[in-house]
């Protein structure tokens, strides 16, 4: 194969593009799999500690389907999301936020 020169190879090639568009992807995959990895850990971390105190507190109101909304809630105030309150004692909805 050493002798092999451009015009007996008739092998045809893949455009440059292409071919790192190939070796991109896997990189591209890994890293998609895992941010999705650690923000289902994240959501999954807080979503254990409000159970945990929803399961400890005397008078648990809205049951566990309320408590899961609040770590969502939480986890989506810790990433920046502007969450709103749609009941409020003026009527208007009024945005929540956490100051830095």
């Amino acid at each position: 194969m050493a002798g092999v020169t451009q015009m007996t190879d008739r092998r045809l090639s893949l455009p440059p593009l292409l071919t790192r568009m190939r070796q991109r992807s896997s990189g591209l995959g890994a890293s998609l799999l895992g941010g999705a990895l650690a923000a289902g850990l994240g959501l999954g971390s807080f979503a254990v500690l409000v159970m945990m105190l929803w399961i400890s507190s005397p008078y648990p109101d809205s049951g566990p389907s309320g408590s899961l909304h609040v770590a969502a809630a939480l986890w989506l105030l810790a990433h920046g999301v502007e969450l709103v309150r749609t009941e409020t004692l003026s009527g208007l909805p009024m945005p929540v936020g956490v100051t830095p």
